[in-house]
């Protein structure tokens, strides 16, 4: 497929910046079949319990996915994949390799206790290949309040620019849902706002001139940070575009989230979730964005989850210890990882319910929930995958896909390829192909 994105040349070119809507936003409101589908990713920590997870041959029941599958429709659009095996290495334990390399398919770089992705994660790449589509070309989002911070900083983003550059993951709704919906203003604020776009816009067009000199006196290495900040660059240049013509949105601006909301306690964790999930899916369903990834809990996190009535720290106490064997461990795992699907319930129930095209903005999505391990003691097969949605008819397959033991690279490969983004492999695999069974 042919990229249209803005790449760095692009924005050096441009003797000013244009004044016109820009084309991503013209598709935004475009037949979904010629814009491509929605992507969102679901990352969860800690493995699963495996044997409630798979639906059982004979009922085709999973205690874990029974909210999931309340809904029929839902149902029939989920295609869970098992048999694929991480085979990231490198530093760190498997929680870190997990990850950092399920959605980069590249081997970690760093120090244990440091261990950066070692290349950029598959949102980015689609956001690369295919170009800005909407307002917000990606969005990083996460719950990541804890009473017990994360191990190590590198654990809080699972979305990656390029190697060891990983994107901040918001973690308020309230911020969120500023930059999603802005207050609308009177006519002298509007009079004003278009001055400081103005001004903006100005400063930009001075910064491209002044990277077009400097562009000159780089080496390579330096050439690809200064592409990564161009092509920053032209993406805010184009939300300015956006916002100086005034609001454009499809949907109603929804009710702000509370304004006592803590989002650094625990304790807030089922509020938060809901409202992160809530604000994915109005970003996703006005075509505010088109590429989400959605971080529930850190690499590793120790939640308590007193919630659910558990009150012990679900990492280090109850996930380590849930082996087969160990089957006073199995009911908090199973209580936990439904809890989970619930919240995964709650978002593709949200795009179900909202009208897009021919369909609804499910049929137009894909959503992908994955988790860093297996297991909670760091089996690394077969790590838990549910494909959800139609992917604009690109993704006909449901019910449960097992074709024996798969590298996890396929997984990405398959992903683009359902994006629109032509790709042979994924990753540190160029070549592996695309997942058995489901393409």
């Amino acid at each position: 497929m042919k990229s249209t994105v803005f790449n760095r040349r692009a924005l050096l070119r441009v003797a000013g910046f244009s004044l016109c809507v820009p084309a991503f936003l013209r598709e935004a409101f475009a037949d979904p079949e010629e814009t491509g589908p929605r992507l969102l990713i679901l990352m969860q920590p800690n493995g699963t319990h495996q044997p409630a997870f798979w639906p059982d041959p004979e009922t085709g029941t999973s205690p874990i996915l029974e909210p999931l599958f309340a809904n029929e429709a839902i149902k029939q659009k989920t295609a869970l994949v098992r048999g694929i095996r991480l085979l990231t290495t490198g530093p760190g334990n498997q929680h870190d390799l997990g990850f950092t390399g399920l959605w980069t398919g590249r081997n970690p770089v760093g120090r244990s206790e440091a261990c950066f992705a070692g290349g950029p994660s598959l949102d980015q790449i689609v956001k690369r290949e295919l170009g800005p589509r909407s307002f917000f070309p990606t969005l990083n989002v996460g719950v990541l309040a804890a009473d017990v911070p994360a191990k190590n900083a590198h654990r809080t983003s699972f979305s990656y620019l390029d190697a060891r550059q990983p994107i901040p993951t918001q973690t308020d709704p309230r911020q969120l849902f500023a930059s999603l919906f802005p207050e609308p203003g009177a006519s002298d604020q509007g009079r004003a706002l278009q001055t400081r776009m103005a001004m903006r816009k100005s400063v930009l067009d001075y910064v491209a001139r002044d990277l077009s000199d400097l562009e000159k006196r780089l080496g390579p290495t330096e050439r690809k940070k200064l592409d990564a900040h161009a092509t920053a660059l032209r993406e805010y240049e184009q939300r300015l575009t956006l916002a100086s013509a005034g609001p454009g949105a499809a949907c109603a601006r929804p009710d702000a989230p509370a304004a006592e909301l803590d989002p650094r306690h625990e304790d807030s964790v089922p509020v938060l979730t809901e409202l992160m999930s809530d604000l994915v899916v109005a970003a996703l369903s006005c075509n505010l964005t088109q590429i989400v990834t959605y971080q529930l809990g850190y690499c590793g996190v120790q939640w308590r989850c007193r919630w659910l009535g558990i009150d012990k720290d679900t990492h280090d106490e109850i996930a380590h210890h849930a082996k087969p064997e160990a089957t006073e461990f199995h009911e908090p795992m199973i209580k936990i990882s439904r809890w989970y699907s619930e919240q995964v319930a709650r978002i593709v129930n949200g795009l179900e319910a909202a009208p897009d095209g021919n369909g609804s903005a499910l049929d137009n999505s894909l959503v992908v929930w994955a988790n860093e391990n297996a297991t909670g003691y760091h089996s690394l097969a077969p790590l838990p995958v549910a494909m959800i949605g139609r992917a604009v008819g690109r993704l006909t397959k449901s019910g449960l896909i097992d074709e024996g033991e798969q590298p996890h690279y396929r997984l990405g490969t398959t992903v683009l390829n359902l994006m629109g983004v032509e790709a042979a492999g994924f990753g540190d695999a160029p070549d592996c192909g695309q997942l058995a069974g489901v393409s």
